[in-house]
């Protein structure tokens, strides 16, 4: 085989978990390993917080309509609980004075509880850093004794605006509001290894910053993040609790084995086989046509100004198991920001995708 062009590995596994989860080869969270043990199949997460849970749109779309998708972080988890309550404090959360309070949030008996909670108990200035951690330490011990098999993720809320944008007085007095988010990100840093079971994902720090700007991309308001802040923070949260298992070594074998030439027909994820295939493109899926459309389509999220790396005759991986050799009478072309790929008729699959990770592959020359 001409391998003059091989990527490294390390690179090709960074491209894939990039785009569709949790960064290949990263190493667990120990606190996390219930969570992981025995796969994700059948597992369910309950999300606990405030608005920035119960209307974060973007975040639960991210995580149900792409990171659920087969191949992605999330594939086979059963179900994921919105326990979010818009305007609830901690403390309102621990008497039960919401609908989703701490009995209810027990009764679920879910798998992986990601407790988000704060925001409205320091933003007016009537709770104290140290209040904060003693209400989350309260918080979780009582999971903890409720659904002692149970793992848990604190997600520290995002840091505030320093600019009251559209006078909405979420933050007072306004100026308070850098120290309220070093309050919120002390609170939840302390709380760094004191349970066996129970992560600190530290969101400031991977998506929207420690310091209290006027404005950010990341931020709809003062205290709500803005779709992208969203999606980012699914991203992030999925790079932690996401698992995508590698590609099964006896069953790649047993297909080059069998057809050497074209084994992904025999196990679709034997394409992922670097020292038989390379990856050329990976991105997001965006729209197809149907099956049987006489120039059927699929875009997908490789940059559009990139299109002409992808040839007829390479090999498309969707949600890990459609797999297809690109026709002769293909045409790959810009659309958008994106990448189109025409004329795929029946190597579509057999239903229009709604989601996932759409990767192209080449057979080493």
């Amino acid at each position: 085989m001409n391998k003059q062009k091989l990527l490294p590995l390390t690179l090709v596994l960074t491209l894939l978990g990039c785009i569709a989860g949790r960064p290949a080869m990263a190493a667990a969270d120990p606190h996390l390993s219930a969570w992981f043990a025995n796969g994700l199949s059948g597992k369910t997460i309950c999300l606990v917080g405030d608005s920035t849970t119960s209307n974060a749109v973007d975040l639960i779309s991210e995580l149900n309509n792409f990171y659920r998708k087969e191949g992605e972080g999330l594939y086979g988890v059963r179900t994921i609980l919105n326990y979010g309550e818009n305007g609830a404090s901690l403390s309102a959360f621990l008497a039960d004075g919401v609908a989703h309070g701490i009995t209810t949030t027990i009764s679920a008996q879910a798998d992986l509880y990601v407790i988000s909670y704060g925001i409205n108990d320091v933003r007016l200035g009537q709770t104290t850093e140290t209040q904060l951690t003693n209400l989350l330490i309260a918080a979780v011990n009582r999971i903890v004794a409720g659904v002692p098999k149970a793992s848990i993720l604190l997600r520290m809320p995002n840091s505030f605006l320093s600019a009251d944008v559209g006078g909405a007085g979420f933050v007072q007095p306004n100026s308070y509001a850098p120290a309220y988010s070093t309050m919120l990100r002390n609170a939840y840093a302390r709380l760094r290894n004191r349970w066996s079971n129970v992560a600190v994902l530290d969101t400031q720090d991977a998506v929207f910053g420690r310091a209290s700007t006027p404005s950010s991309p990341y931020m709809l308001n003062q205290v709500h993040p803005s779709s992208a802040g969203f999606v980012a923070l699914a991203r992030s949260l999925v790079d932690l609790i996401g698992s995508k298992p590698a590609p099964d070594p006896v069953q790649v074998a047993n297909a080059l084995a069998q057809n050497p030439t074209a084994p992904y027909t025999i196990y679709a994820r034997a394409v992922e086989d670097t020292d038989v295939f390379n990856l050329v493109a990976t991105g997001r899926w965006v729209a197809s046509s149907m099956l049987g459309a006489s120039n059927g389509y699929l875009d997908f999220s490789w940059p559009a100004n990139k299109a002409a790396d992808i040839h007829c005759g390479d090999i498309v991986q969707v949600n890990a198991s459609h797999v297809f050799a690109l026709p002769a009478t293909c045409l790959v072309v810009a659309i958008g920001q994106n990448s189109r790929i025409y004329n795929l008729g029946p190597s579509l699959p057999p239903y229009t995708i709604s989601g996932g990770t759409v990767s192209v592959w080449r057979r080493w020359q």
